[in-house]
């Protein structure tokens, strides 16, 4: 299920694919919202990828793991770890 800290509406502000960065221009007008059992990605107004996902805040640092439902990651479990600080969010993969 979802954890109330996430939902919203997040701006990118840095983005990693397959290891590498993704350049700044190409992230701008991205954003992702969550709700309380989906996370989308959004950029120039259209959503390019859907994901189910579930946390586990009792991990340490806390987990997160998501299932593409659309997009280029459909079918793919994505395993992450995150912090929430303040107003931002800071991903990583789990490696």
């Amino acid at each position: 299920m979802g954890d109330e800290r996430l939902q919203g509406t997040w701006a990118v502000v840095a983005a990693e694919m397959r290891g590498k960065a993704v350049p700044a221009e190409a992230v701008k007008d991205a954003r992702i919202v969550f709700t309380d059992k989906t996370m989308n990605t959004i950029v120039d107004g259209k959503t390019v990828s859907s994901f189910k996902y579930k946390v586990n805040a009792q991990a340490k640092p806390e987990s997160i793991d998501f299932e593409g439902t659309e997009g280029l990651f459909k079918g793919q479990a994505q395993p992450a770890i995150f912090e929430v600080s303040g107003p931002e969010i800071d991903p990583l993969p789990k490696f």
